[in-house]
């Protein structure tokens, strides 16, 4: 199969992003290389196997999660999900085992921060050869990387589309709490984008938002459910309802997207020469 028809399949993938805080401060006050080398190789080689761990602990699932790529002190996960279930299931495992990794590590003074997004293709978002590595491009690829600057060791960041998903639930895990949305610099023609998060209980929240009382209380499931999809219709094309294949909840495609479709497929089949030719 080549990769032009490979890369044409419909999927959706969850993407999972933790991200180590303090790091810098910590490789500077280090007494050594060694130090902060041991340090950032036990994580690198630990919390993937927790976070599978915290998987297992729930509900077997057909495909777990790997890693899409390493930036820096940032580990991102990939994962393709077909139904609802599938991603509550990791975004309760892959959160707690931030929370909880972070928590252990913190008596060195630093802490993990995580977000997670969801992208669909090849509508919306695009696979491309880069390096021969597999790499993703697209509005909602922007989108997680740009959510996730938000994020801290309270604030665990979800998508718009992702919450669509865990709203699903009756689980009582899944506490959902919204900040004014904000302008994400180059995408959605700088319409503020909804800051959702689920908050790490165990974490220390600053002394100023106690003092406001901040993030004591989440929001309605139901009314941020509903605020969440007006946001995607208002927001159009190329943005909308997660269509995922094996969920009779999420089974509904826009009246554009089969165009769209053909016009993707038409691009992916043209070679670099026909296209020269033109």
């Amino acid at each position: 199969m080549s990769d032009s028809i490979r890369f044409l399949d419909r999927k959706v993938l969850l993407f999972l992003s933790v991200d180590i805080i303090g790091s810098t401060e910590y490789k500077n006050r280090s007494p050594s290389q060694y130090h902060w080398l041991k340090f950032f190789k036990t994580f690198y080689e630990d919390f993937p196997i927790f976070f599978i761990h915290k998987i297992e602990e729930q509900k077997p699932i057909a495909g777990k999660p790997t890693i899409w790529k390493s930036l820096g002190d940032e580990i991102i996960f990939e994962c393709e999900i077909d139904n609802h279930q599938t991603a509550q299931i990791i975004i309760k495992a892959f959160s707690k085992a931030v929370f909880e990794y972070s928590s252990k590590i913190s008596e060195n003074s630093v802490s993990l921060k995580g977000s997670a997004w969801i992208a669909g293709f090849p509508v919306i978002n695009a696979i491309v050869d880069s390096n021969s590595d597999k790499d993703y491009i697209g509005p909602q690829i922007d989108i997680g990387f740009r959510i996730s600057k938000f994020a801290s060791e309270v604030k665990f960041i979800i998508s718009v589309e992702l919450m669509l998903l865990l709203s699903k639930t009756n689980d009582s895990y899944f506490k959902f709490y919204l900040e004014e949305p904000q302008i994400l610099k180059g995408v959605l023609k700088n319409k503020p984008y909804p800051i959702i998060w689920i908050k790490n209980e165990s974490a220390n929240d600053s002394k100023l938002n106690l003092l406001l009382n901040k993030h004591t209380t989440h929001v309605d499931k139901d009314q941020l459910q509903d605020y969440c999809t007006n946001f995607i219709k208002e927001a159009g094309q190329p943005f909308m309802i997660p269509f995922l294949s094996n969920d009779p909840l999420f089974s509904s495609l826009p009246d554009w997207y089969d165009e769209e479709f053909n016009q993707i497929k038409l691009i992916l089949s043209t070679s670099e020469d026909e296209f020269n030719k033109e």
